[in-house]
């Protein structure tokens, strides 16, 4: 009898996360197809809505409604495909659910305005906490497992959420220093560009490790640890590069914005990545944690 409980329980839990996740798909779908029609000009922006914001907040907002819109477009898929993948109990499916949950609580705390881009006045409070609420649950049923240290599964869901943004805030940048006008390009310029393609590979290897730690079914050791290598080597260029530029433009009038920018906002990102990496190689490298890692499930 208790097992028949156990099952019955189980197959609740899985309901309301499928349910969940098709609803939280389908609020990003109707959210990101409208930035993209508002974006192709089929539509007006109504009242002050997020594309309004948008457009008020940015310098040149049509790409970034795309951006946005894209994104948003892109989740709402991306749940549509985890719900049945994880209802029909395949591998993929709950690799797919746990890439959304971690999302939704990225945009739970955006919807809070505690995390970046910042967009004045796109708070939504109820939305932020069901975002979180939703998210913390699927990602905490999904990664637990009772032979495996939960620090891992908390350093998964930290380097999601620090990688995330920071690879957005890189990518922004990179597409600002990468379209200047070659000629106007100076060396300070030139480090800017290539410290924002190192932050936003740092950030892109940070979200495949948040990605790859809660996993628990295959042995995970090799690629955390080429994963971590290449994200020590990115926040490594990023910190030279930052300070390389911030060198080159300290002496010019043009310059010297641009320097005081890649010495505070460039540069502290870089350190506190790696102090970060440098606490995962220690408790990572611990041998109770280690053996979780190797073993199969």
């Amino acid at each position: 009898m208790p097992h028949v409980t156990t099952a019955v329980g189980e197959r609740i839990v899985a309901w309301a996360i499928v349910l969940g996740t098709l609803l939280w798909g389908c609020w990003n779908a109707l959210v990101g197809g409208y930035l993209v029609l508002v974006w192709a000009g089929w539509l007006e922006p109504q009242g002050n809505d997020l594309s309004l914001k948008i457009i008020v907040h940015f310098r040149d907002p049509i790409p970034f409604l795309a951006l946005f819109g894209g994104l948003f477009l892109s989740l709402g898929i991306l749940a549509f495909l985890s719900a049945p993948g994880l209802f029909w109990r395949k591998s993929w499916g709950r690799v797919l659910t746990i890439l959304v949950a971690v999302l939704g609580i990225y945009l739970g705390l955006r919807s809070l305005n505690c995390g970046p881009p910042i967009i004045e006045e796109t708070d939504n409070v109820p939305l932020g906490i069901a975002q979180l609420v939703y998210g913390t649950a699927v990602f905490a049923i999904l990664t637990f497992h009772r032979n495996e240290p939960v620090g891992v599964s908390i350093l998964g869901l930290v380097n999601f959420l620090l990688g995330f943004p920071i690879a957005l805030d890189f990518l922004v940048w990179l597409a600002e220093f990468a379209s200047i006008d070659k000629h106007l390009r100076d060396s300070a310029r030139v480090f800017a560009m290539w410290a924002s393609l190192s932050g936003f590979v740092a950030g892109l290897v940070m979200v495949a490790l948040g990605i790859i730690l809660p996993l628990a079914r295959w042995n995970r050791f090799a690629a955390i640890v080429s994963l971590g290598t290449a994200g020590i080597v990115a926040q490594m260029a990023l910190g030279v590069f930052s300070l390389l530029g911030a060198f080159a433009g300290h002496d010019s009038t043009r310059g010297g914005f641009l320097a005081g920018m890649l010495l505070f906002v460039f540069l502290p990102p870089a350190l506190l990545l790696l102090l970060l990496s440098g606490f995962e190689a220690w408790y990572l490298n611990k041998p109770p944690v280690r053996r979780a890692l190797r073993a199969e499930r």
